[in-house]
């Protein structure tokens, strides 16, 4: 199955599902591929060089009415993942705590020259989160030493 993306912020959960295995767990063997533009992601999934795609939320509806792309062929929407607005959002931060802080999900790299998904732990730990709350916390504790132990895995100059 062929995937179309825009590479921006949004099509992270086409690239994290890819990244961590989640199509191939359950049998779908997946190709993601970077379109140059909206209009050619519309046209290659209009002209089935796509299977499907991350697109705009207008997309289907501005193709139905002849809008955008030919309007002789209509854009089936099996799955909206947000409407404009609630997102799935990525930070990249060098610090522990400012993580465990502010992620539900702490997603730990592989140290170049491939930097890839190495871990992802969740966590868990309740919101509101306050810097100053979380040093009393021990689960608090217990996460900072697994991210610390992870970053000495898969960086050794963490080591030092």
């Amino acid at each position: 199955m062929k995937l179309g993306f825009i590479a921006l912020t949004d099509c992270a959960p086409l690239v994290m599902a890819k990244e961590l295995g989640y199509f191939a767990k359950r049998g779908l063997d997946v190709t993601l591929e970077k379109q140059a533009s909206w209009a050619a992601l519309r046209d290659n999934v209009l002209n089935n060089q796509l299977d499907g795609a991350h697109a705009l939320f207008g997309m289907p509806f501005s193709v139905a009415s002849g809008i955008g792309g030919s309007g002789a062929t209509s854009l089936k929407i099996a799955m909206m993942l947000n409407v404009n607005g609630q997102a799935i959002t990525l930070m990249v931060t060098h610090a522990i705590d400012e993580a465990i802080v502010l992620a539900d999900r702490v997603v730990v790299m592989g140290n170049p020259p491939w930097p890839s998904v190495a871990e992802v732990i969740d966590v868990g730990l309740p919101r509101p989160r306050m810097a100053e709350a979380l040093s009393a916390n021990p689960a608090y504790h217990a996460l900072h030493h697994q991210l610390l132990g992870l970053l000495t895995k898969y960086d050794p100059a963490h080591a030092a």
